[in-house]
């Protein structure tokens, strides 16, 4: 049985939705990528722009979203790190199939969610 947990496999449509706001963007904006990390959250600077703006990890505060969105993020984030066996990183981890597949449809939806309210993320000047 595998598990993909991290960055899940996105539908067609969400994917090319995703990709035209995080990184077919003008060099004017801050791009950002979305993928999840053990104890690091989900959002990352992509460019350069971002990097220096936000830095690599970046905190959701940081930006423009709703608190909804916010809290939503530490939610999925911290539900992310439980699925690996921090006690021997080695071993399985203790998601099943099921708890993978929630999981990964918590993570899209989140994903559309960030997209949605922020579709003008913008570089300051």
């Amino acid at each position: 049985m595998t598990c993909s947990t991290g960055t899940p496999s996105m539908p067609p449509e969400e994917e090319r939705r995703g990709r035209a706001l995080y990184s077919g963007m003008a060099a004017s904006l801050y791009r950002l990528r979305y993928v999840f990390d053990y104890g690091g959250g989900c959002l990352w600077g992509d460019n350069e722009a971002a990097k220096d703006r936000f830095g690599y990890a970046i905190d959701p505060i940081a930006l423009p979203l709703s608190p909804e969105t916010v809290a939503h993020i530490a939610q999925v984030s911290a539900w992310y790190d439980t699925s690996l066996t921090w006690e021997y990183l080695p071993d399985p981890g203790p998601w099943r199939q099921e708890e993978c597949a929630r999981f990964n449809m918590a993570a899209r939806t989140l994903h559309t969610d960030i997209a949605r309210v922020r579709p003008d993320l913008r570089r300051a000047r």
